[in-house]
């Protein structure tokens, strides 16, 4: 796995890591978990933005045409599940003459397959599966999401 679109940093140490295999933890910081505490050195992704930024115009572009398909930690939009997850209409509930000129908009995820913007987030963990040949996931959930 090789991944320059961004990289993890320790969010109790502050080490940077190469996103060249799949992590949670530090590997410096989880030896000092137990399993009476949260655990230490839980890993963030940081996105590299000053490479982005000098993108410009053609990333701007990109990001648009391709639902930012160019910033998710994917190689293939073909990993992608084939159930029509996302693109959920928005409506616009503003109403100047009650509101004070307040917008409100609403974005409708009850239009994926679970109900839930939930599926969003699912349907890359089980491509990013699926592109490393990872065959089990498991998901906490007390609903819709597992």
């Amino acid at each position: 796995m090789s991944n320059h679109k961004f990289h993890y940093r320790c969010v109790d140490c502050g080490k940077d890591l190469p996103a060249t295999e799949i992590r949670y933890l530090c590997p410096e910081c989880q030896k000092l978990n137990t399993p009476e505490l949260p655990p230490k050195g839980v890993l963030k992704v940081i996105y590299d933005y000053e490479m982005l930024k000098k993108s410009g115009e053609a990333l701007k572009a990109n990001l648009t045409t391709e639902d930012y398909f160019s910033l998710l930690p994917l190689q293939s939009n073909k990993s992608l599940p084939t159930l029509r997850v996302g693109k959920t209409p928005v409506y616009d509930f503003s109403n100047k003459e009650l509101s004070n000129g307040l917008q409100l908009f609403i974005k409708d995820d009850s239009q994926n397959p679970t109900y839930s913007f939930k599926d969003r987030a699912s349907a890359i963990v089980s491509a990013f599966a699926k592109e490393h040949g990872i065959t089990t996931i498991a998901a906490a959930s007390t609903g819709n999401a597992g």
